[in-house]
């Protein structure tokens, strides 16, 4: 059994997206069953689920970025920036896509060298590599939250 730091935040990772988890779900057991029209139906903080789920494996390029010593591409100003989504197959497209990005940043970080965790990650002012890492995992968790809300307005009859 793997016992690593990168093992270990990378099996969180894994729980919050695609597995079972201490929540009793992740987003992609959330979200698979929705309709693209359900998935793209603005609610709760004038976001979608589907707008959600795009933000939050966003974050996901910046450690695999910071990680493998690559320019920093990932700001907040893009995390919202989805590509558009007028069919099914475009919602299914992006849930390939966020389970993608999960393989790829969770081999990443299995791969990673034990000295990297306690580095600055980017600068000093962002703290530690672990300490930024386990902070993307509470905003998937944050924003998991906003999405099981979304999903039982949505199967609310509107009044």
């Amino acid at each position: 059994m793997q016992t690593s730091v990168g093992y270990f935040l990378a099996q969180h990772i894994q729980e919050a997206f695609i597995t079972k988890n201490w929540c009793g779900l992740g987003v992609i057991p959330l979200v698979q069953n929705l309709t693209w029209q359900q998935a793209t139906q603005v609610s709760i903080g004038n976001h979608s689920i589907a707008a959600l789920s795009f933000h939050v494996q966003y974050y996901l390029q910046a450690i695999d970025q910071v990680l493998l010593q690559q320019p920093v591409t990932v700001t907040d100003t893009k995390s919202f920036l989805m590509p558009a989504i007028a069919s099914e197959d475009d919602w299914q497209q992006l849930l390939l896509q966020i389970k993608q990005q999960v393989q790829n940043t969770c081999a990443v970080l299995q791969n990673a060298p034990d000295t990297v965790w306690e580095t600055w990650f980017i600068d000093e002012k962002y703290g530690t590599v672990q300490h930024n890492i386990m902070g993307i995992i509470h905003h998937v968790y944050y924003h998991l939250g906003q999405m099981v809300l979304i999903q039982k307005q949505l199967s609310r009859p509107l009044v």
